[in-house]
């Protein structure tokens, strides 16, 4: 994300980039994330391992998508629930692609994310409080 320089759309599209991408958009990687996950409930260690790594992942989108935000000018949303929103659409995205990675191609699940955040800075964040009442 270095690279990308210090505007916070370009970091941002800079991760989408990088993490799905080669070699972490890579069929291999879904076996050992398969015994990952299998392991989680059966073991405390990795429960906890598990919980902390998604929390840092969630909490660096979560600084990434506030910097987008405060350029953009716009009101901010839920941090903590457009990163999990972001954090569900990429996941997604990459299963999906080690499934069958000739289903969609890296460029178009890049195009996937920068349209969901496209999408979110267009919405009033106000909007999804309207909602919940």
């Amino acid at each position: 994300m270095e690279a990308a320089g210090t505007d916070p759309r370009a970091r941002l599209s800079a991760y989408f980039r990088a993490s799905l991408s080669a070699p972490v958009l890579e069929r291999s990687t879904l076996r050992t994330w398969v015994v990952f996950w299998g392991m989680i409930d059966h073991s405390t260690i990795m429960t906890e391992v598990h919980d902390r790594t998604y929390a840092e992942y969630r909490r660096l989108l979560e600084t990434l998508l506030a910097a987008v935000w405060e350029a953009s000018g716009r009101p901010t949303p839920d941090l903590r629930l457009a990163a999990i929103g972001l954090v569900a659409i990429h996941d997604g995205l990459w299963l999906e692609w080690c499934l069958n990675p000739h289903t969609f191609s890296s460029e178009e699940a890049i195009g996937l994310c920068e349209q969901w955040t496209d999408s979110m800075l267009a919405t009033e964040a106000g909007s999804n409080s309207a909602r919940q009442n």
